[in-house]
């Protein structure tokens, strides 16, 4: 039945609208949402038509009100193809533009302040090759623990990556601010995984 559907049409349409999702730390929306999300990249009759394809192989689950199936993982799959588009995109924009969005706030790193993308940058991690390095010491600017996680789950890194990478984490964690080590224990709780937190105290 979907046999016409190009499958790269399909992972568009999903990590569009994973994104989607994200910016608004939701897990669902009404089906017609999601339509009119996808339209921005197809026709509005394509976009039912993909909508109604993921329904069919189970990648979106729900009638009026869709989310993605069969976890939240697949919604943050989806979500970091979305993310690794962005962010290669903006590492290749030139050097001022790349400063001024990072002042700004509007570069996509900027996300992995907030803990809702914490799994999706994880995630992101696992498939990037080339581009590991630059992905942890990009996100160890923003949020050190998230880039640790990123660094002990995704590809490998550098030594000197890592190396940087556990500094700036540790440096939080004997933080003079209170709210650096607040959110140091928060982020070591919410990684409670023996593969992140023990190299950090061996």
């Amino acid at each position: 039945m979907d046999t016409k559907i190009p499958e790269r049409h399909k992972q568009q349409a999903l990590a569009t609208l994973a994104y989607h999702l994200g910016q608004g730390q939701r897990l669902t929306c009404d089906r017609e949402e999601a339509v009119t999300v996808i339209a921005e990249h197809f026709e509005e009759a394509t976009a039912r038509t993909l909508v109604g394809a993921c329904a069919r192989h189970g990648l979106l689950a729900g009638e009026d009100v869709l989310w993605f199936a069969p976890h939240q993982t697949v919604q943050e799959y989806f979500a970091a193809l979305a993310l690794r588009e962005r962010w290669q995109q903006e590492c290749q924009a030139p050097f001022l533009r790349q400063w001024w969005c990072s002042l700004r706030g509007e570069h996509t790193i900027a996300l992995a302040a907030d803990d809702w993308w914490a799994e999706t940058f994880v995630q992101l991690a696992g498939m990037l090759d080339d581009d590991a390095d630059r992905l942890a010491q990009d996100l160890a600017r923003v949020n050190p623990w998230l880039a640790w996680w990123c660094v002990e789950e995704g590809r490998a890194v550098s030594a000197s990556t890592r190396e940087k990478v556990e500094a700036r984490s540790m440096k939080l964690l004997h933080s003079k601010r209170v709210q650096d080590r607040r959110r140091a224990v928060s982020a070591l709780a919410q990684m409670h995984n023996e593969r992140v937190i023990e190299p950090l105290f061996e």
